[in-house]
């Protein structure tokens, strides 16, 4: 992949890059643009029957058009319209390792947070919403921090909408961005439905993947993009740290 320094960059939610890890095609300091797909796995509840592991991640895409065309060929000759969203969850794992394949031929980063929920601090899980942009942070912060854009349009899903208390996600982003760390980038936020965005749709089935790798220990199908993992996190896995767990193109 081939990313050129630029004063703008598309940050598309619905996904972070780095360019120190090891590990699959780096990421080069050269391009125009450069748009990020973020989304998740996994659910943020506590009570029986929720999931152990919560899995946050992005595509990182310079050339968006291309990438459009393959995901779009792969739903054409699925048999599946346009205005069919295309989701991990409810396709058969033919259909998901095709996706997967395409997303590895292409000129992609994957960036990934997992949480190991049951060793979320007791005060982040009075609102999931809380715990969500603790989870983002780790993700992209670090990516902002790094580049420090001129701008960057951050475009979320129609979900992440609100906090039922705190900050809203944009603010928090901001707050954390802005007022922890001292980057002054400009940053647009952009609510979108998932069902009318091929890099959301796309990026639905790495963080799947991840997620059933852990929750199952079934890594099959992460093993397809695992060569596209440039920068990983584990998030509370270690009993003994507060702080992420770095991985380089590993699970």
């Amino acid at each position: 992949m081939v990313i050129r320094r630029a004063p703008r960059a598309l940050l598309i939610c619905g996904g972070v890059v780095s360019d120190w890890v090891e590990g699959g095609d780096s990421i080069r300091d050269d391009s125009t643009t450069m748009i990020l797909y973020l989304d998740e796995s996994g659910d943020l509840g506590f009570g029986q029957g929720s999931t152990t592991y919560f899995v946050m991640g992005f595509l990182a895409v310079t050339d968006e058009e291309a990438f459009r065309r393959k995901i779009r060929k792969i739903k054409r000759r699925a048999g599946l319209s346009g205005q069919v969203e295309l989701k991990a969850y409810h396709s058969d794992d033919g259909l998901r390792a095709k996706v997967l394949r395409a997303i590895a031929a292409s000129d992609v980063e994957v960036h990934t947070v997992s949480v190991y929920k049951p060793r979320v601090y007791d005060h982040l899980r009075t609102d999931t919403n809380v715990l969500y942009n603790y989870t983002a942070k780790w993700l992209l912060i670090p990516f902002l921090e790094e580049r420090r854009f001129d701008y960057v349009r951050i475009v979320v899903d129609l979900r992440i909408t609100r906090q039922s208390r705190g900050m809203r996600f944009d603010d928090y982003v901001k707050a954390e961005l802005w007022g922890d760390r001292g980057v002054s980038t400009r940053l647009e936020f952009q609510h979108q439905d998932s069902a009318h965005s091929l890099g959301l749709q796309a990026v639905d089935f790495v963080t799947h993947a991840l997620f059933r790798a852990r929750e199952r220990n079934d890594w099959q199908l992460w093993n397809i993009v695992r060569g596209k993992a440039k920068r990983t996190r584990r998030l509370l896995f270690d009993p003994e740290t507060k702080k992420p767990t770095l991985e380089e193109g590993g699970p």
